[in-house]
């Protein structure tokens, strides 16, 4: 009986991790867009899951397609009101983003790193 049971545990563990392999690991929601001469695009928003670090690549999603998929070129945690090596869940932040084109990010798309 305890073999059946563990096994079960075993089981549903399983399937969880499989399941959370599925989605990404870190989700922004975009809440306005910046762009600057001397230092380009930003997305401005919060962190609604997981963590960011500068340096990493986020695809930008809109309406769940990919839009394009950057490099992180510097963040701002607005919540702490300075320069960040990452930024979490909870977090109001910009993410530059280089110098990408104005039809590649706008309000209410989604950064997600998987």
């Amino acid at each position: 009986m305890k073999k059946i049971i563990l096994f079960g545990i075993t089981l549903c563990l399983c399937f969880g991790l499989v399941a959370c392999g599925s989605s990404s690991s870190f989700e922004f929601s975009v809440k306005d867009v910046k762009t600057t001469n001397s230092e380009g695009t930003f997305a401005i928003g919060k962190v609604e899951k997981g963590t960011l670090n500068d340096g990493d690549v986020v695809t930008i999603k809109r309406d769940g397609k990919t839009i394009k998929s950057v490099k992180v070129k510097g963040l701002v945690n607005t919540s702490k009101d300075k320069d960040a090596k990452s930024i979490t869940k909870g977090d109001e932040a910009y993410v530059g983003l280089g110098d990408i084109g104005q039809d590649d990010i706008s309000i209410n798309d989604v950064l997600v790193k998987e």
